[in-house]
């Protein structure tokens, strides 16, 4: 037989021990309650060191936090066409899978919830905030994205992309639109060599005066805009 335990009546200092006990997985769950959870958990000083966010199968957001991964997948509608509407409105479902190394062996957990209230731009400054990162460093790009990159630049606006991850499938056109459309872009990742047959013409005035650097994941190299010049002069 199950009971509530009457977390909130507590004195503040019992609260704050209790949910400092708690797994990295519960005081984040924790802290979307309020905004006095939300400033507890904020207190710990809680570290990530990578946010992704994907476009494919549903708008996602993984957290690499030291020993443990997070997934976070926000499912707004099954019908595509409403979906590529409506990136940045309330999910109604949000799923949060979680890994992580116990004993030497892997452990999951999952943990769903009904959403009536936030937007997914919402969960991602939420938990930007409370684990004291300030930047998206990765934005996956495949050639089947439900959402087109208006409306990612709308849900990511104002917010620094560090790496933009281009899969195997998309094209030079798509990857024109993508680094057109996504403006705080600094960094450019080909995954495969070569990913697709480059127009250098178009291309290359674009790299240099755009992106800080390049990389290929074949050869795992980064090149500055100056090599990336000759390299197109080469060519």
């Amino acid at each position: 037989m199950s009971s509530n335990f009457p977390l909130f009546l507590l004195p503040d200092n019992v609260i704050l021990s209790v949910i400092k006990s708690m797994e990295t997985v519960e005081q984040m769950m924790i802290s979307i309650l309020s905004r006095k959870t939300k400033k507890i958990v904020s207190s710990f000083n809680l570290q990530s060191y990578r946010f992704t966010l994907g476009t494919t199968e549903s708008c996602d957001l993984e957290i690499r936090c030291f020993d443990l991964k997070i997934r976070i997948d926000f499912k707004i509608f099954e019908n595509r066409t409403l979906r590529e509407a409506l990136v940045t409105e309330i999910p109604l479902i949000v799923k949060l899978y979680a890994t992580r190394i116990v004993n030497n062996r892997l452990e999951s957990e999952l943990i769903g919830w009904v959403n009536r209230t936030f937007k997914v731009r919402d969960f991602i400054d939420h938990f930007m905030e409370i684990l004291h990162h300030d930047r998206i460093d990765e934005i996956l790009v495949s050639s089947n994205d439900l959402y087109p990159p208006e409306s990612m630049q709308q849900l990511i606006n104002g917010l620094e992309i560090r790496d933009l991850y281009f899969s195997e499938g998309n094209s030079d056109v798509d990857a024109m639109i993508y680094l057109n459309a996504i403006k705080p872009t600094r960094s450019f990742f080909l995954d495969g060599s070569p990913l697709f047959v480059w127009n250098h013409t178009k291309m290359s005035p674009f790299f240099i005066q755009s992106l800080d650097h390049i990389r290929q994941a074949k050869f795992e190299n980064f090149f500055s805009s100056t090599d990336f010049s000759l390299y197109f002069e080469k060519m």
